[in-house]
């Protein structure tokens, strides 16, 4: 049997026991869940914000040229560019989970 027709099984079983489905703390969801509501948001994006653009258009020769520059968060932190604070924390994180060997 394949794993999408054990979870069909699985998903299917929740679905008539509430009892084993509330005690489990997950959900099985069916097969594309979600779809319709990814690709809505896709085709609603307007693109990146202004700051964006500017950190983007600013350091894209550099990073064109030493891709790994990217990675250091103190471009972002420039005084050129005004970069939101909860970008900070996001870069901050992406550095410290970025694998660089």
């Amino acid at each position: 049997m394949q794993l999408n027709q054990h979870l069909g099984y699985i998903r299917r079983l929740l679905e008539h026991d509430k009892e084993l489905a509330r005690h489990l703390g997950f959900r099985v969801q069916p097969k594309n869940h979600g779809d319709k509501n990814r690709l809505l948001k896709f085709t609603e994006y307007l693109g990146p914000d202004k700051d964006t653009l500017i950190l983007l258009n600013t350091h894209a020769g550099n990073w064109y040229h030493q891709p790994l520059q990217f990675w250091e968060n103190t471009l972002a932190m420039g005084h050129d560019v005004s970069v939101d604070p909860q970008e900070q924390i996001y870069q901050a994180f992406l550095q410290s989970t970025h694998d660089h060997a």
